[in-house]
C-alpha cells in the first residue's frame, strides 16, 4: 500500500470490511428477487389467483348465443353486455349475408340493411318491413340521402340528385344566382337556368339597357353593366374621352367632325379655342395673302397682302385689323419664311417633311418715300440748290 501513501492500519482494515459487507448485501438480493410482488385477488378479474395487476378483458365477450357477435369460446367466462341482436325490420347479421353459420367467435358484425336509414330494406332477401308494405323483391335500390325519393321504393332514373336552378332574369340563358335545387320530376321555377357562363361564373351584367349587355353571349366577356354617359355607343369603362366639349370629342353614332380621331383621350386646351393644344398651327389664314399658311388652324393676324387698303385677313381678331394705303410698289414672292411642326403634326396632317415654306410680301418702297424702290434716282431736287436737277417727262432726275 505504499505506493497510495497509505501507512494507517486501521484505514486498511475498514476498506477490506467493506468489501465483504458489499458482496454479502450483492448475494442477498440475488436469492430475494421477484419478493414483495402480489398476486391479483378480485374474483372477477380473467387473471384471478395469478401474480399480477388484474385484467377484465381476455376472459369477456358476448356469450348470448342469440346474438350476431356470441363468442362460444372456452376462455370467455363473463359477459361484458356487448351483445348486438338483430333488432328492428331491416336488421341481419352478417354472416347470415354470407350464408354462414355464426362463426361463435365474437366477429359477427350487426348489419342494418337500411344504409340511409329511410325504413325500406336494402336487401329483401333476408329481412323484409312488411309493416310499410315491403313484399319480396321490393329491395330499396336508392340509398343515396341526397337523391330524390330516397325515402322511397324507387330505383334507376328516380334514384337522381336534385338539379341546381339559377335565376335568368334577362332570358340570356345564364344565371345570375342560385334559386335552389330541384328533382328532375319538378317542374322548373320561372325564368331560371340550369347554366353558368363558361359553366363557372355568374352572369354579371342582366341590365338588358346597359351599354354593354350581353357582350359575353358571344363568349369575349363577362363583366359588370357598364353606363354610357355621353350615349356616344361607347362604354364608360372603354370611352377615352366623354367630354363633349373636348375639341377631339368622338361621338360614334353621330357623323362627327373628329370621326378620324376614333376613341382616344381628351386633349388640352388651355386657351379654349377649340383646337387641341399640341395640334395649333399659328399662321396667316387668307389665301389672298402672300404669306398665306394652308395648314395653319390659329390665324396670327400677320397676313401681308398687296394693292390693298386693309391689311387684315377674314379669319383674324379686330387687334390685327390695320389700314394702310395702296401701294403700287408691293409684291409676292413664292419662296420666303420657313415654319416647323411637330412630328405629331406632320402625321395628323400627313405632310412630307417637317417644315413648310411660306410665301413672303415685298413692300418694293422700302425707304417709304412713295417712290418704288425700282424707280429711284439719287440727286437733288431742291431748284435753290446749284446742283438742282428738274423733273424729266418722264419723272426721273435730270
Amino acid at each position: 500500500m505504499r505506493g497510495f501513501g497509505i501507512k494507517d492500519r486501521n484505514v486498511m482494515r475498514y476498506f477490506e470490511f467493506k468489501g465483504q459487507l458489499m458482496l454479502v448485501l450483492s448475494v442477498f438480493c440475488f436469492a430475494t428477487a421477484g419478493w414483495g410482488q402480489t398476486e391479483c385477488g378480485d374474483q372477477t378479474a380473467c387473471n384471478y389467483g395469478e401474480e399480477g395487476t388484474c385484467e377484465y378483458t381476455s376472459c369477456a365477450g358476448c356469450m348470448d348465443e342469440l346474438a350476431c357477435n356470441f363468442n362460444g369460446q372456452a376462455h370467455i367466462i363473463k359477459d361484458d353486455g356487448s351483445c348486438k341482436f338483430p333488432e328492428g325490420p331491416c336488421a341481419v347479421c352478417d354472416w347470415l349475408v354470407y350464408g354462414n353459420p355464426n362463426p361463435a367467435d365474437g366477429s359477427g358484425q350487426l348489419l342494418s340493411n337500411d344504409v340511409d336509414g329511410d325504413g325500406w330494406c336494402d336487401n329483401t332477401t333476408y329481412a323484409i318491413n312488411s309493416a310499410q308494405g315491403q313484399t319480396a323483391g321490393q329491395d330499396d335500390t336508392c340509398t343515396n340521402p341526397n337523391a330524390c325519393g330516397y325515402d322511397q321504393l324507387t330505383a334507376g332514373a328516380d334514384c337522381a340528385e336534385p338539379v341546381a336552378y339559377y335565376r335568368d332574369q334577362d332570358a340570356d340563358g345564364y344565371g345570375e344566382y342560385l334559386i335552389d335545387y330541384f328533382c328532375p320530376s319538378d317542374p322548373a321555377p320561372a325564368m331560371s337556368t340550369t347554366s353558368k357562363f363558361n359553366g363557372t361564373e355568374w352572369d354579371k351584367c342582366a341590365d338588358i339597357n346597359a351599354c354593354n349587355y350581353n357582350l359575353g353571349a358571344s363568349g369575349a366577356t363577362n363583366s359588370d353593366c357598364d353606363a354610357d354617359s355621353d350615349d356616344d355607343g361607347i362604354c364608360d369603362g372603354l370611352d377615352n374621352c366623354s367630354d363633349g366639349l373636348s375639341p377631339n370629342y368622338f361621338h360614334s353614332k353621330l357623323d362627327y367632325k373628329n370621326e378620324a380621331y376614333g376613341n382616344v383621350a381628351c386633349c388640352t386646351d388651355q386657351d379654349k379655342n377649340g383646337i387641341c393644344d399640341d395640334e395649333q398651327i399659328f399662321g396667316c389664314m387668307d389665301a389672298n395673302a402672300c404669306n398665306y399658311l394652308s395648314i395653319a388652324n390659329v390665324d396670327d393676324g400677320k397676313c401681308k397682302f398687296t394693292s390693298t387698303t386693309n391689311a387684315q385677313s377674314d379669319n383674324s381678331d379686330e387687334q390685327y385689323q390695320v389700314d394702310m394705303e395702296d401701294s403700287t410698289c408691293d409684291s409676292c414672292t413664292a419662296n420666303g419664311d420657313t415654319i416647323s411642326v411637330t412630328p405629331y403634326q406632320k402625321n395628323l396632317l400627313g405632310l412630307p417633311a417637317l417644315t413648310v415654306t411660306l410665301g413672303e410680301y415685298l413692300s418694293g418702297d422700302t425707304n417709304s418715300n412713295e417712290v418704288c424702290d425700282n424707280a429711284e434716282q439719287i440727286g437733288c431736287d431742291d431748284p435753290n440748290a446749284c446742283n438742282f436737277r428738274w423733273a424729266h417727262s418722264s419723272g426721273s432726275l435730270l
